[in-house]
């Protein structure tokens, strides 16, 4: 029994490391889900910006597309073309004028022919080539890339009378206008739409990146997202997840150091209590034998006086009963120890009673009624005598004056129900839970181990023990065995 102790510290080690185990797992995975969950909002966030930002240059685009649409169909203009006499003080009126206003930063107008007609603005790209495609779409709207710090913002259509927006019919010649996106305007963008982004080389993650197209459809101009834009919500989270982080790795440390001292702590304890098992072992098996070798003794001293043969026998026959007794009760514990159920056999359960009745000093203010019939058990001989004498030895300590002890019995199917009843002083509500605890006992002499063995010894005689108290009243047990 004493090994149980080692027994219980290993498992409360192996439970500890467990949880110990199990909780930085909890952690790991929940830190790794909110990692999760960040990176999973960076990839919306960032998709967001990216769409945000295409929406605002496609948007751009279209605003200028019907910019010069609108000056395209314009008749005066159409006329002051087709009839190829320049009124520049008309020009300056009504289209340098009307520049600041849409706030667009210049004008080209090419005749039919694709002769430079008149400008706002010194050209910045060759118009030329692109005229030809502006007479098959009728009109355009495009990104064109000035260097690396400047884009223009390009729209152009040809020029006629047609308020049709496909603008078919005679035409005088092309307007282009645009803006300029340096540093400056591109700084105003990201203050109107709230994304940070710079202008970068075509050999960057994609993921990050905003085409701008010319007028042949192809990338011309590359916009990245800033990591400041995409990294304001892992920001915000990581501000709350490193003092957890901290908090996690301590606790886990201080779980780690009281668990250690608690299961040190704890075999300590059970090698102290193996060492007072081994104690109070020792004297149950000194008390188990000391009265059986009383007997002994006192038989040997008296045999040396005595002449009588008869009683000379008298007193052998009880030196061997105590030989016998201690015998039994060395072989029981070797028994135990070993974890062996030991020999079965049937037995009587009447005369191995009324055997024990026999060697027990029982006071005259008892009496015993034992109603059991001939009827027969399975088990260890021995180790149901230990028992039955246990029980009945218990039921006479607990009556103080005048008393009775019934032992009854039920069959039901192949047990036999053997019942043990008292009208002694009977057992408290509070220590009837305890009584099966080793070394627990409520007499002032008592080892307190008694009614553990008995439970122990029931066990390997696939037995069970059941007691029913109320103080004051009397005891009953109820003992089931298997029927032979």
């Amino acid at each position: 029994m004493g090994g149980r102790g080692i027994k219980f510290s290993e498992k409360l080690s192996i439970f500890l490391y467990l949880l110990i185990f199990l909780t930085i797992l909890f952690f790991i995975i929940s830190i790794s889900s909110i990692l999760k969950a960040t990176k999973d909002l960076e990839k919306i966030e960032l998709a967001y910006s990216k769409k945000r930002l295409k929406e605002y240059f496609d948007n751009q685009k279209e605003v200028l597309r019907h910019q010069v649409l609108e000056l395209g169909v314009w008749s005066e203009l159409f006329w002051q073309i087709k009839n190829g006499r320049l009124n520049e003080r008309w020009f300056k009126e009504n289209l340098d004028n009307w520049l600041p206003v849409v706030k667009l930063d210049f004008s080209y107008i090419f005749d039919k022919e694709g002769n430079l007609f008149y400008q706002t603005h010194p050209l910045l790209f060759d118009c030329e080539k692109i005229i030809p495609e502006i007479k098959k779409r009728k009109n355009l709207s495009f990104f064109l890339k000035l260097n690396k710090d400047i884009i223009l913002n390009v729209a152009a259509s040809l020029i006629n009378r047609s308020e049709d927006a496909l603008q078919e019919g005679e035409y005088a010649g092309f307007i282009f206008i645009g803006k300029i996106l340096d540093k400056k305007k591109l700084k105003e963008v990201k203050i109107e739409i709230k994304e940070d982004f710079e202008i970068v080389n075509f050999d960057e993650n994609k993921e990050k990146l905003v085409f701008l197209t010319d007028y042949q459809d192809k990338p011309v101009a590359v916009l990245k997202i800033l990591p400041s834009s995409e990294e304001r919500i892992y920001k915000k989270l990581t501000k709350y997840i490193s003092p957890v982080w901290f908090l996690i790795i301590g606790s886990l440390y201080a779980l780690i150091y009281l668990s250690t001292k608690e299961v040190k702590r704890k075999i300590k304890e059970e090698k102290e209590k193996q060492l007072v098992f081994l104690g109070k072992i020792i004297g149950f098996i000194v008390h188990e034998l000391r009265n059986p070798l009383a007997t002994i003794k006192n038989c040997f001293y008296l045999l040396k006086e005595i002449k009588d043969e008869n009683k000379k026998k008298t007193y052998l026959e009880m030196m061997e009963k105590g030989v016998e007794q201690i015998a039994q009760t060395v072989d029981t514990f070797l028994k135990i120890s070993k974890g062996e159920e030991g020999e079965k056999e049937m037995i009587d359960v009447k005369d191995l009673i009324s055997e024990i009745i026999t060697e027990i000093n029982i006071p005259s203010y008892i009496k015993i009624e034992n109603s059991l019939n001939n009827i027969k058990v399975l088990g260890n001989k021995t180790q149901l005598k230990y028992i039955f004498k246990n029980i009945i030895k218990n039921s006479i300590e607990s009556i103080k004056e005048k008393g009775l002890i019934k032992i009854s019995y039920k069959e039901e199917n192949n047990r036999l129900k053997l019942i043990f009843s008292d009208n002694g002083c009977g057992i408290k509500k509070r220590e009837l839970k305890k009584i099966f605890e080793p070394f627990y006992t409520t007499k002032e002499k008592g080892m307190g181990f008694g009614l553990s063995l008995v439970k122990y010894l029931l066990e390997l005689n696939k037995g069970e023990i059941k007691i029913f108290s109320q103080e004051g009243k009397g005891t009953d047990v109820l003992i089931t065995l298997l029927k032979g």
